[in-house]
Protein backbone atom coordinates (compact mmCIF):
# COMPACT_ATOMS: atom_id res chain seq x y z
CA UNK A 1 0.00 0.00 0.00
CA UNK A 2 2.92 2.35 0.77
CA UNK A 3 4.30 1.78 -2.75
CA UNK A 4 0.93 2.66 -4.27
CA UNK A 5 0.70 5.85 -2.28
CA UNK A 6 4.31 6.74 -3.21
CA UNK A 7 3.60 6.26 -6.91
CA UNK A 8 0.52 8.46 -6.65
CA UNK A 9 2.49 11.22 -4.93
CA UNK A 10 5.31 11.05 -7.50
CA UNK A 11 2.84 11.22 -10.38
CA UNK A 12 1.15 14.24 -8.85
CA UNK A 13 4.54 15.97 -8.49
CA UNK A 14 5.48 15.29 -12.12
CA UNK A 15 2.16 16.68 -13.35
CA UNK A 16 2.59 19.75 -11.21
CA UNK A 17 6.07 20.40 -12.67
CA UNK A 18 4.76 19.99 -16.20
CA UNK A 19 2.01 22.49 -15.54
CA UNK A 20 4.45 24.94 -14.06
CA UNK A 21 6.77 24.55 -17.03
CA UNK A 22 3.93 25.32 -19.38
CA UNK A 23 3.10 28.46 -17.43
CA UNK A 24 -0.17 27.04 -16.14
CA UNK A 25 -1.80 28.24 -12.93
CA UNK A 26 -1.53 26.18 -9.78
CA UNK A 27 -4.67 24.05 -9.55
CA UNK A 28 -5.79 21.01 -7.59
CA UNK A 29 -4.85 17.93 -9.50
CA UNK A 30 -7.72 16.83 -11.75
CA UNK A 31 -7.38 13.08 -11.58
CA UNK A 32 -10.33 12.56 -13.88
CA UNK A 33 -8.54 13.90 -16.91
CA UNK A 34 -4.86 13.30 -16.21
CA UNK A 35 -4.57 10.33 -13.88
CA UNK A 36 -4.42 6.79 -15.10
CA UNK A 37 -7.63 4.89 -14.43
CA UNK A 38 -5.94 2.11 -12.56
CA UNK A 39 -4.17 4.61 -10.33
CA UNK A 40 -7.42 6.47 -9.65
CA UNK A 41 -9.09 3.22 -8.69
CA UNK A 42 -6.20 2.44 -6.39
CA UNK A 43 -6.45 5.83 -4.70
CA UNK A 44 -10.20 5.55 -4.33
CA UNK A 45 -9.87 2.06 -2.96
CA UNK A 46 -7.48 3.27 -0.27
CA UNK A 47 -9.85 6.11 0.58
CA UNK A 48 -12.82 3.74 0.57
CA UNK A 49 -11.02 1.35 2.87
CA UNK A 50 -10.28 4.20 5.26
CA UNK A 51 -13.89 5.35 5.16
CA UNK A 52 -15.11 1.78 5.57
CA UNK A 53 -12.83 1.38 8.55
CA UNK A 54 -14.31 4.53 10.11
CA UNK A 55 -17.89 3.35 9.38
CA UNK A 56 -17.19 -0.10 10.77
CA UNK A 57 -15.72 1.50 13.87
CA UNK A 58 -18.76 3.79 14.18
CA UNK A 59 -21.17 0.89 13.75
CA UNK A 60 -19.24 -1.13 16.30
CA UNK A 61 -19.44 1.76 18.75
CA UNK A 62 -23.19 2.11 18.07
CA UNK A 63 -23.83 -1.61 18.53
CA UNK A 64 -21.78 -1.57 21.70
CA UNK A 65 -23.78 1.42 22.96
CA UNK A 66 -27.06 -0.31 22.12
CA UNK A 67 -25.89 -3.46 23.85
CA UNK A 68 -24.89 -1.53 26.93
CA UNK A 69 -28.09 0.58 27.01
CA UNK A 70 -30.38 -2.02 28.68
CA UNK A 71 -27.65 -2.64 31.23
CA UNK A 72 -27.41 1.09 31.83
CA UNK A 73 -31.19 1.35 32.16
CA UNK A 74 -31.21 -1.56 34.58
CA UNK A 75 -28.46 0.07 36.57
CA UNK A 76 -30.35 3.38 36.53
CA UNK A 77 -33.54 1.65 37.69
CA UNK A 78 -31.56 -0.07 40.40
CA UNK A 79 -30.16 3.21 41.64
CA UNK A 80 -33.72 4.47 42.11
CA UNK A 81 -34.23 1.93 44.87
CA UNK A 82 -33.33 3.81 48.04
CA UNK A 83 -30.59 2.47 50.29
CA UNK A 84 -31.41 1.45 53.84
CA UNK A 85 -35.11 1.28 53.03
CA UNK A 86 -38.03 -1.14 53.23
CA UNK A 87 -40.08 -1.99 50.14
CA UNK A 88 -43.82 -2.03 50.76
CA UNK A 89 -46.52 -3.47 48.50
CA UNK A 90 -50.06 -2.27 49.19
CA UNK A 91 -52.42 -4.53 47.27
CA UNK A 92 -56.14 -3.92 46.87
CA UNK A 93 -57.34 -7.35 45.70
CA UNK A 94 -60.98 -6.25 45.63
CA UNK A 95 -60.41 -3.90 42.69
CA UNK A 96 -57.14 -5.57 41.63
CA UNK A 97 -54.60 -2.78 41.93
CA UNK A 98 -51.24 -2.61 43.70
CA UNK A 99 -49.12 0.30 44.89
CA UNK A 100 -45.40 0.01 45.62
CA UNK A 101 -43.30 2.43 47.66
CA UNK A 102 -40.40 2.57 50.11
CA UNK A 103 -40.00 3.73 53.70
CA UNK A 104 -36.61 4.50 55.28
CA UNK A 105 -35.51 1.99 57.89
CA UNK A 106 -35.98 3.46 61.35
CA UNK A 107 -34.87 2.58 64.87
CA UNK A 108 -37.93 0.34 65.15
CA UNK A 109 -39.04 -2.07 62.43
CA UNK A 110 -42.13 -0.98 60.51
CA UNK A 111 -45.37 -2.55 61.73
CA UNK A 112 -48.41 -2.95 59.49
CA UNK A 113 -52.05 -3.04 60.52
CA UNK A 114 -54.96 -3.58 58.14
CA UNK A 115 -57.94 -1.27 58.74
CA UNK A 116 -60.03 -2.45 55.77
CA UNK A 117 -63.66 -2.89 56.79
CA UNK A 118 -65.62 -6.12 57.06
CA UNK A 119 -69.00 -4.51 57.80
CA UNK A 120 -69.38 -3.84 55.03
CA UNK A 121 -66.56 -4.94 52.76
CA UNK A 122 -66.00 -1.76 50.75
CA UNK A 123 -63.74 -0.63 47.94
CA UNK A 124 -60.78 1.07 49.71
CA UNK A 125 -57.92 -1.08 51.01
CA UNK A 126 -56.49 0.65 54.06
CA UNK A 127 -53.32 0.04 56.06
CA UNK A 128 -51.55 1.87 58.85
CA UNK A 129 -47.73 1.66 58.93
CA UNK A 130 -46.04 2.58 62.19
CA UNK A 131 -42.47 2.91 63.46
CA UNK A 132 -40.39 5.02 65.84
CA UNK A 133 -37.24 7.10 65.53
CA UNK A 134 -34.23 6.77 67.82
CA UNK A 135 -35.89 9.07 70.35
CA UNK A 136 -38.98 6.88 70.55
CA UNK A 137 -41.15 9.37 68.64
CA UNK A 138 -44.01 7.73 66.75
CA UNK A 139 -43.92 7.76 62.93
CA UNK A 140 -47.21 6.82 61.30
CA UNK A 141 -48.58 6.61 57.76
CA UNK A 142 -52.27 5.91 57.14
CA UNK A 143 -52.73 4.86 53.49
CA UNK A 144 -55.78 3.95 51.41
CA UNK A 145 -55.68 2.66 47.82
CA UNK A 146 -59.00 2.88 45.99
CA UNK A 147 -60.80 4.12 42.87
CA UNK A 148 -63.75 6.30 41.99
CA UNK A 149 -65.38 8.04 39.05
CA UNK A 150 -62.95 10.20 37.09
CA UNK A 151 -65.24 13.21 37.50
CA UNK A 152 -65.60 12.61 41.24
CA UNK A 153 -61.84 12.52 41.74
CA UNK A 154 -61.38 15.66 39.65
CA UNK A 155 -63.85 17.44 41.94
CA UNK A 156 -61.95 16.18 45.01
CA UNK A 157 -58.74 17.67 43.65
CA UNK A 158 -60.45 21.05 43.28
CA UNK A 159 -60.63 21.40 47.06
CA UNK A 160 -60.06 25.13 47.60
CA UNK A 161 -58.65 24.58 51.08
CA UNK A 162 -55.90 22.29 49.79
CA UNK A 163 -52.66 23.07 47.99
CA UNK A 164 -52.44 21.74 44.42
CA UNK A 165 -49.15 19.93 43.81
CA UNK A 166 -47.50 17.30 41.61
CA UNK A 167 -46.26 14.01 43.03
CA UNK A 168 -43.90 12.81 40.30
CA UNK A 169 -46.24 13.03 37.28
CA UNK A 170 -49.40 12.56 39.31
CA UNK A 171 -51.71 15.51 40.08
CA UNK A 172 -52.37 15.76 43.81
CA UNK A 173 -53.45 17.97 46.66
CA UNK A 174 -51.87 18.53 50.07
CA UNK A 175 -53.76 19.47 53.21
CA UNK A 176 -51.69 20.34 56.26
CA UNK A 177 -53.56 19.96 59.54
CA UNK A 178 -52.47 20.48 63.13
CA UNK A 179 -51.17 16.92 63.36
CA UNK A 180 -50.49 15.63 59.84
CA UNK A 181 -49.67 16.04 56.16
CA UNK A 182 -52.54 14.64 54.08
CA UNK A 183 -52.17 13.82 50.39
CA UNK A 184 -54.74 12.78 47.81
CA UNK A 185 -52.94 11.57 44.69
CA UNK A 186 -54.59 10.85 41.32
CA UNK A 187 -52.84 7.72 40.03
CA UNK A 188 -54.44 7.89 36.59
CA UNK A 189 -57.05 5.86 34.69
CA UNK A 190 -58.20 2.56 36.15
CA UNK A 191 -60.72 1.76 33.43
CA UNK A 192 -62.74 4.09 31.23
CA UNK A 193 -64.56 6.51 33.50
CA UNK A 194 -62.71 5.43 36.65
CA UNK A 195 -59.43 6.61 38.20
CA UNK A 196 -57.23 5.06 40.84
CA UNK A 197 -56.15 7.25 43.70
CA UNK A 198 -54.31 6.99 46.97
CA UNK A 199 -54.92 8.88 50.17
CA UNK A 200 -52.10 9.08 52.70
CA UNK A 201 -51.74 10.85 56.03
CA UNK A 202 -48.32 11.23 57.66
CA UNK A 203 -48.70 11.71 61.40
CA UNK A 204 -46.31 12.31 64.28
CA UNK A 205 -48.82 12.08 67.09
CA UNK A 206 -48.92 15.75 68.04
CA UNK A 207 -48.67 19.32 66.75
CA UNK A 208 -44.87 19.08 66.55
CA UNK A 209 -45.10 16.59 63.66
CA UNK A 210 -43.65 19.07 61.15
CA UNK A 211 -40.42 19.29 63.18
CA UNK A 212 -39.81 15.53 63.16
CA UNK A 213 -37.08 15.00 60.57
CA UNK A 214 -37.65 11.27 60.32
CA UNK A 215 -41.36 11.76 59.54
CA UNK A 216 -40.44 14.20 56.78
CA UNK A 217 -37.99 11.61 55.43
CA UNK A 218 -40.74 8.97 55.43
CA UNK A 219 -43.04 11.33 53.56
CA UNK A 220 -40.40 12.32 50.99
CA UNK A 221 -39.32 8.75 50.24
CA UNK A 222 -42.93 7.65 49.82
CA UNK A 223 -43.68 10.48 47.38
CA UNK A 224 -40.48 9.87 45.40
CA UNK A 225 -40.88 6.11 45.02
CA UNK A 226 -44.66 5.62 44.69
CA UNK A 227 -45.76 3.55 41.68
CA UNK A 228 -48.99 1.70 40.88
CA UNK A 229 -50.01 -1.22 38.64
CA UNK A 230 -53.02 -3.36 37.85
CA UNK A 231 -50.83 -6.26 36.70
CA UNK A 232 -49.10 -7.91 39.63
CA UNK A 233 -48.04 -11.33 40.88
CA UNK A 234 -50.87 -13.31 42.45
CA UNK A 235 -53.65 -11.37 40.73
CA UNK A 236 -56.90 -13.35 40.56
CA UNK A 237 -58.09 -14.38 37.10
CA UNK A 238 -61.51 -12.79 36.60
CA UNK A 239 -61.84 -13.37 32.88
CA UNK A 240 -65.19 -14.50 31.51
CA UNK A 241 -67.29 -12.97 34.30
CA UNK A 242 -68.54 -9.53 35.30
CA UNK A 243 -67.73 -8.49 38.88
CA UNK A 244 -69.39 -6.04 41.19
CA UNK A 245 -66.91 -3.54 42.66
CA UNK A 246 -65.52 -5.40 45.68
CA UNK A 247 -65.27 -8.77 43.93
CA UNK A 248 -67.75 -10.67 46.12
CA UNK A 249 -70.45 -10.94 43.46
CA UNK A 250 -70.07 -11.96 39.83
CA UNK A 251 -72.19 -12.99 36.87
CA UNK A 252 -71.40 -14.47 33.48
CA UNK A 253 -71.30 -12.10 30.54
CA UNK A 254 -74.83 -13.20 29.68
CA UNK A 255 -77.57 -14.97 31.65
CA UNK A 256 -80.69 -16.83 30.59
CA UNK A 257 -84.09 -15.24 31.15
CA UNK A 258 -87.31 -16.68 29.71
CA UNK A 259 -85.33 -18.66 27.14
CA UNK A 260 -83.26 -15.71 25.95
CA UNK A 261 -79.69 -14.63 26.69
CA UNK A 262 -79.62 -11.29 28.50
CA UNK A 263 -76.43 -9.22 28.68
CA UNK A 264 -74.96 -8.40 32.08
CA UNK A 265 -73.67 -4.82 32.21
CA UNK A 266 -71.11 -3.29 34.54
CA UNK A 267 -72.39 0.15 35.50
CA UNK A 268 -69.91 2.74 36.80
CA UNK A 269 -70.56 3.58 40.43
CA UNK A 270 -69.08 6.39 42.49
CA UNK A 271 -68.85 4.37 45.70
CA UNK A 272 -68.82 0.75 44.52
CA UNK A 273 -66.74 1.01 41.31
CA UNK A 274 -69.22 -1.20 39.49
CA UNK A 275 -72.83 -2.24 39.93
CA UNK A 276 -74.19 -5.14 37.87
CA UNK A 277 -77.28 -4.57 35.77
CA UNK A 278 -79.59 -6.45 33.40
CA UNK A 279 -82.31 -4.99 31.18
CA UNK A 280 -85.11 -6.43 29.03
CA UNK A 281 -88.03 -4.99 27.08
CA UNK A 282 -91.64 -6.12 27.22
CA UNK A 283 -94.83 -5.09 25.40
CA UNK A 284 -97.55 -6.90 27.32
CA UNK A 285 -99.83 -5.22 28.15
CA UNK A 286 -97.90 -1.96 27.54
CA UNK A 287 -94.37 -1.25 26.28
CA UNK A 288 -92.00 -1.37 29.27
CA UNK A 289 -88.28 -1.39 30.04
CA UNK A 290 -87.53 -3.76 32.90
CA UNK A 291 -84.25 -3.53 34.86
CA UNK A 292 -82.59 -5.29 37.79
CA UNK A 293 -79.41 -4.24 39.55
CA UNK A 294 -77.03 -5.58 42.19
CA UNK A 295 -75.58 -2.40 43.62
CA UNK A 296 -73.16 -2.58 46.56
CA UNK A 297 -72.39 -4.05 49.95
CA UNK A 298 -74.09 -2.63 53.04
CA UNK A 299 -73.75 -2.82 56.83
CA UNK A 300 -75.58 -5.37 58.92
CA UNK A 301 -77.41 -2.49 60.59
CA UNK A 302 -78.95 -1.56 57.22
CA UNK A 303 -81.17 -4.64 57.51
CA UNK A 304 -82.92 -3.04 60.52
CA UNK A 305 -84.44 -0.09 58.62
CA UNK A 306 -87.98 1.10 59.36
CA UNK A 307 -90.59 1.45 56.63
CA UNK A 308 -89.59 -1.81 54.90
CA UNK A 309 -91.39 -5.14 54.67
CA UNK A 310 -89.73 -8.52 55.07
CA UNK A 311 -89.13 -10.23 51.76
CA UNK A 312 -87.37 -13.30 50.40
CA UNK A 313 -86.19 -13.65 46.82
CA UNK A 314 -84.07 -16.37 45.18
CA UNK A 315 -83.57 -17.87 48.64
CA UNK A 316 -82.11 -14.66 50.12
CA UNK A 317 -84.02 -13.02 52.96
CA UNK A 318 -84.11 -9.30 53.63
CA UNK A 319 -86.32 -6.25 53.53
CA UNK A 320 -88.03 -4.42 50.69
CA UNK A 321 -89.57 -1.02 50.04
CA UNK A 322 -91.72 -0.41 46.96
CA UNK A 323 -92.45 3.04 45.55
CA UNK A 324 -94.61 4.32 42.69
CA UNK A 325 -93.36 7.21 40.56
CA UNK A 326 -94.72 8.84 37.46
CA UNK A 327 -93.95 6.41 34.65
CA UNK A 328 -92.18 3.74 36.70
CA UNK A 329 -92.34 1.57 39.81
CA UNK A 330 -89.34 0.69 41.97
CA UNK A 331 -88.55 -2.11 44.40
CA UNK A 332 -85.56 -1.45 46.64
CA UNK A 333 -84.30 -4.47 48.58
CA UNK A 334 -81.62 -5.09 51.18
CA UNK A 335 -80.63 -8.74 51.28
CA UNK A 336 -78.50 -10.91 53.52
CA UNK A 337 -76.45 -12.96 51.10
CA UNK A 338 -74.22 -14.89 53.51
CA UNK A 339 -72.77 -14.52 56.98
CA UNK A 340 -70.41 -11.72 56.03
CA UNK A 341 -72.13 -10.00 53.12
CA UNK A 342 -75.29 -7.95 52.58
CA UNK A 343 -76.29 -6.23 49.35
CA UNK A 344 -78.50 -3.44 48.10
CA UNK A 345 -80.44 -4.55 45.00
CA UNK A 346 -83.06 -2.88 42.80
CA UNK A 347 -85.88 -3.94 40.51
CA UNK A 348 -87.50 -1.20 38.38
CA UNK A 349 -90.09 -1.25 35.61
CA UNK A 350 -90.37 1.84 33.38
CA UNK A 351 -92.98 2.80 30.83
CA UNK A 352 -90.96 2.68 27.62
CA UNK A 353 -91.22 6.29 26.49
CA UNK A 354 -88.65 5.64 23.76
CA UNK A 355 -91.29 3.58 22.00
CA UNK A 356 -94.34 5.55 23.10
CA UNK A 357 -93.58 8.85 21.41
CA UNK A 358 -97.22 9.86 21.03
CA UNK A 359 -98.22 11.89 24.13
CA UNK A 360 -101.70 10.39 24.25
CA UNK A 361 -100.44 6.80 24.07
CA UNK A 362 -97.77 7.56 26.67
CA UNK A 363 -100.29 9.03 29.07
CA UNK A 364 -102.53 5.99 28.64
CA UNK A 365 -99.62 3.65 29.42
CA UNK A 366 -98.68 5.63 32.51
CA UNK A 367 -102.30 5.40 33.70
CA UNK A 368 -102.30 1.65 33.06
CA UNK A 369 -99.24 1.23 35.27
CA UNK A 370 -100.70 3.45 37.95
CA UNK A 371 -103.95 1.46 38.01
CA UNK A 372 -102.19 -1.91 38.26
CA UNK A 373 -98.74 -1.38 39.86
CA UNK A 374 -98.41 -4.93 41.20
CA UNK A 375 -98.16 -6.35 37.69
CA UNK A 376 -95.20 -4.10 36.96
CA UNK A 377 -93.51 -4.59 40.30
CA UNK A 378 -93.64 -8.30 39.56
CA UNK A 379 -92.08 -7.96 36.11
CA UNK A 380 -88.87 -6.45 37.49
CA UNK A 381 -88.79 -8.70 40.56
CA UNK A 382 -88.84 -11.73 38.26
CA UNK A 383 -85.83 -10.37 36.38
CA UNK A 384 -84.05 -9.64 39.67
CA UNK A 385 -84.74 -13.17 40.88
CA UNK A 386 -83.22 -14.61 37.72
CA UNK A 387 -80.21 -12.35 38.17
CA UNK A 388 -79.68 -13.35 41.81
CA UNK A 389 -80.03 -17.02 40.87
CA UNK A 390 -77.38 -16.71 38.16
CA UNK A 391 -75.03 -14.68 40.40
CA UNK A 392 -72.13 -16.19 42.30
CA UNK A 393 -71.58 -14.76 45.78
CA UNK A 394 -68.62 -15.56 47.99
CA UNK A 395 -67.41 -14.80 51.47
CA UNK A 396 -64.73 -12.13 51.92
CA UNK A 397 -61.21 -13.53 51.60
CA UNK A 398 -59.42 -13.57 54.94
CA UNK A 399 -56.16 -12.38 53.38
CA UNK A 400 -57.84 -9.08 52.52
CA UNK A 401 -57.82 -8.17 56.19
CA UNK A 402 -54.34 -9.35 57.18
Amino acid sequence: MRKRKLMTVMLAAVLALNLAACGGEKKPVDTTDTTDTSQTDTSQTDSSQADSSQIDSSQTDTLQTEKEQPEAEAAEAETKIPENATEILLTNPKIQAQAKFYFPNEAKEWETKCLSKRDPVNVPQRYVYQSENADGVSLRADIRLTATLTATLAAMLENEEAEKIQVQNYPAILETTNTSWQYTIDLGPFTEGLNLYIYVSFEGGNEEFANIKELADVRDMFLETLTVTTDYEGKEDRSGRKYQGVGLCSLPDTMEYHGENVEVIQVLDEYHIYSLKTEVYDSDPIPTRVTAMISGTIKNAALEMEGYQEYTIAGYSGIMKQTEFYGYVSSFLRLKINEGTNYDVYAITYVNDDELTDPVALAAAVKEMKDDPDTYYQKSLELLEAMLTAAEFREPVEAWFE
